[in-house]
Order: C-alpha cells, then sequence, then structure tokens
C-alpha cells in the first residue's frame, strides 16, 4: 500500500499541541480495539464517522493516552474551511520516566488517528488505525516529556470515498504537556454538548452552526 507523508510545516494562524494524560483511557477503547484489527486485516467495517470526533474522547482508566491535536483555520472570510487532525494512541499502564512502545510488540496498544473538515465532521476526512510504529516519550526540563512517533496509519473514509482515503505515513517530534483527564476541554478529550466543541477548538460555547447533539 502507497504512503503519504504527512507534512509537520504548519501556517502560522494552525494550531497544534500534544499532551499525555496518565490514569487514562479513551472512551471508546472497546471498540477502537475491534475495529483497528479489522481495518489492518483490510475487511470492510462501518459505523466509523460515529468515531471520528468521539473517538478522541479520553475518560479515566488504567493507562496512558498520548495525544495530538491540530486545527488549521483555512482562509478568514469562509468560515467552514476549518480543519481538523487528531491522534489518540492510548498505551497500557503508566511510568514516570521515559517509555518506548512498539505497536504489535506491546500488547492493548491503540493508535487512533481522524482528520476532516470541522465544519462537517464525520461527513469528511479520514479515519483510521496505525497498523505499525514506534511511540517514544523521553523526559524534559519542567516535566514536559519529549515526544518520537512513526506511524504506519491504515485509514478508511467514514463516508465510502476509497480514493479519498490510503495509507500514511507519520513521522513527527515534539514535546507534550502532562494533563489530568479532569482538565480536558472537548477539544482536547472532554465531551462536548456539541460535535462543533470537539471539530474547533477554544469556542467556549459560541457554535458556528445550529446544531444539536443527542
Amino acid at each position: 500500500m502507497a504512503l503519504a507523508g504527512m507534512s509537520l510545516h504548519l501556517s502560522c494562524a494552525s494550531r497544534s499541541e500534544y499532551f499525555v494524560v496518565r490514569g487514562a483511557s479513551l472512551t471508546a477503547l472497546e471498540q477502537h480495539t475491534a475495529l483497528a484489527s479489522q481495518i489492518v486485516q483490510g475487511r470492510e467495517v462501518s459505523g466509523l464517522g460515529d468515531l471520528v470526533l468521539s473517538g478522541h474522547e479520553i475518560t479515566g482508566g488504567p493507562g496512558t493516552v498520548l495525544a495530538w491535536r491540530s486545527f488549521t483555520p483555512g482562509i478568514p472570510i469562509a468560515t467552514d474551511q476549518g480543519a481538523f487532525t487528531k491522534i489518540s494512541i492510548y498505551i497500557p499502564g503508566f511510568s514516570e520516566g521515559p517509555m518506548a512502545v512498539e505497536l504489535g510488540e506491546t500488547s492493548g496498544v491503540v493508535a487512533f488517528y481522524s482528520s476532516g473538515s470541522s465544519a462537517f465532521p464525520g461527513r469528511s476526512g479520514c479515519v483510521g488505525y496505525a497498523r505499525r510504529g514506534s511511540i517514544r516519550l523521553g523526559m524534559s526540563a519542567g516535566g514536559e516529556r519529549t515526544v518520537e512517533l512513526q506511524l504506519e496509519v491504515d485509514r478508511r473514509s467514514p463516508s465510502g470515498w476509497a480514493e479519498e482515503c490510503g495509507g500514511l505515513e507519520i513521522k513527527q517530534r515534539g514535546r507534550a504537556v502532562l494533563r489530568t483527564q479532569e482538565s480536558l476541554t472537548p477539544w482536547q478529550g472532554a465531551r462536548g454538548q456539541h460535535p462543533y466543541d470537539e471539530s474547533y477548538p477554544g469556542l467556549n460555547g459560541v457554535i458556528p452552526f445550529s446544531f444539536d447533539r443527542s
């Protein structure tokens, strides 16, 4: 499978962040575990649109969640041009020191990816899981963690547009701050009142479209 490269060169108006939550899990972990196996094996799956945002929600649990959140606003005059990319990785257990994880060798690790239009979450973009790769968390000054990610992600289109989504190779380095599960915003991993709370950072209750989340 051909892999597309993921650029890390974001515009000055874009925003991205890494963070680590200890004593945590992904709310949809059981669903992730089942879907990841099916997608990596090349099987057809359904219901991916429901996970584009909710699949990144974080709850209390026995492990560590490493998360990356990125938002690109697009051109200022177009309110529906914003786009998000999110990566959420669940690692069983947690450590106060460095961590090194190889996907496929460490049981229970799930690396979930989604991207799409912030105005049309679940109806655009791609959803996928890493089939192989490595995750390294090191120590840094001020309690931060250094992050090195190398992932090969199998992606699917939640709308069934197979030509839009394929294999993706992700190589990133950065620094992650430590956060508690209780401190997370809907953009970061708490459940929002509206999908747009989770697809746009820092809305503070201002919803750009009328959308009721049942």
